[in-house]
């Protein structure tokens, strides 16, 4: 359980205090080591370990090498890994490994299906809010890949 994380994210927003306090129920924080693997390029999104990770404090480091620029990026606090491949039960899209001081909520495959089941309000939400922030995402990037090819580049190590 991760009670009192979830609503320190704008991703939460919609969320009443209740709702979050059921979907914080059913997800698991955990400290992750440094170097810790959580997710790899290519690997099924139903394989071992968590659909989706929350960032809830330090670093994840994420590598893409099917970008053909091999970029690498550090994402922070309430940054949310394996979306992409959650929601569309396709392959991850980039390898992540745990950074300094690193901590996470996981939400399993079987999470979900619990949410679907037995709490449909929480889990429709849910899907709003992951669909909002793919959006985001994707604007984000637009605007990166548009400002040219150093700024694309830009966090790689």
């Amino acid at each position: 359980m991760i009670q009192g994380h979830l609503r320190r994210f704008p991703l939460f927003d919609a969320f009443t205090d209740e709702e979050v306090r059921r979907l914080e129920a059913v997800m698991v924080a955990e400290r992750v080591r440094s170097g810790t693997l959580l997710t790899r390029e290519g690997d099924p999104a139903d394989g071992p370990g968590a659909v989706i990770f929350l960032v809830l404090a330090g670093e994840v480091v994420v590598w893409q090498k099917a970008s053909g620029r091999g970029a690498r990026h550090g994402l922070g606090s309430g940054s949310l890994i394996g979306v992409v491949a959650a929601a569309v039960d396709a392959p991850r899209t980039a390898t992540a490994h745990a950074g300094p001081g690193c901590m996470v909520a996981r939400l399993t495959r079987g999470d979900l299906e619990q949410l679907r089941r037995g709490d449909p309000v929480v889990f429709v939400k849910l899907q709003v809010a992951l669909g909002a922030q793919m959006a985001r995402d994707l604007r984000a990037l637009g605007k990166r890949l548009a400002t040219g090819p150093s700024d694309a580049r830009e966090g790689a190590r």
